[in-house]
């Protein structure tokens, strides 16, 4: 295997990334913009038809917690059975990929995969839009009976 060298910031984003901590953000704290909200924890028990997959940029960014407390509400008044991961939601690996860590990509990747087989997600929806080329992509090679759709084009459907 090759060595491969990066900066020293990047290396500590890798680490924060393993470690689950996207921006160093803890992962018991993905779930806070949503607690004022009607959003359920995603569970195989509770039979929800769609993981809402939120992504790192909805707890560090203040704009995209607008948008998806605004998509929240527009699944909620459509009657929508969904639930979002919290705590449990990983990164989707797209930026280790993008700055030529596969090695972290494909970890992720994978833990991705065996999360969603584990909780039962049958329908994917993943509201960043960086995770949805990697989710898609991982998806359909290894849980081929998972069904994949945007909010977007959900949104469209309703």
């Amino acid at each position: 295997m090759e060595k491969v060298e990066f900066p020293e910031e990047l290396v500590s984003f890798f680490e924060n990334i393993e470690q689950r901590s996207t921006l160093g953000i803890a992962p018991t704290e993905r779930a806070k913009w949503a607690q004022n909200l009607s959003v359920p924890r995603f569970s195989e028990k509770e039979g929800y038809d769609y993981l809402l997959y939120t992504g790192a940029w909805v707890h560090t960014i203040r704009g995209p917690k607008k948008v998806s407390s605004s998509l929240v509400e527009i699944l909620n008044n459509a009657s929508v059975s969904f639930g979002i991961l919290g705590s449990d939601e990983m990164c989707c690996g797209d930026a280790m990929r993008r700055l030529g860590n596969e090695y972290i990509f494909d970890k992720i990747a994978g833990d991705n995969v065996r999360l969603f087989k584990k909780m039962g997600v049958k329908r994917l929806s993943p509201h960043v839009p960086t995770a949805t080329i990697p989710l898609r992509t991982i998806t359909k090679s290894t849980a081929p009976t998972m069904r994949y759709f945007t909010t977007r084009k959900y949104c469209r459907r309703l």
